[in-house]
């Protein structure tokens, strides 16, 4: 198994995963974690979000559809 870790503010986060996800048909030996922080960024409240995938070790699962 391999991992991919999408990190960064929610919609930074969300949108690289989509990206990595687009053609992508998610099968049950695929496995995604998601984590939601609140971080205060110079008094500013900012939601950080954390998506973790583990998938098998294949070329299929390593490209970013374009």
């Amino acid at each position: 198994m391999k991992c991919k870790v999408f990190a960064g503010p929610n919609l930074t986060a969300q949108d690289a995963f989509n990206k990595w996800a687009k053609g992508k048909a998610l099968k049950r030996d695929i496995i995604i974690h998601t984590n939601c922080l609140i971080e205060e960024i110079e008094g500013h409240q900012q939601l950080y979000m954390v998506i973790t995938v583990y998938h098998p070790e294949d070329e299929f699962w390593d490209k970013v559809q374009e």
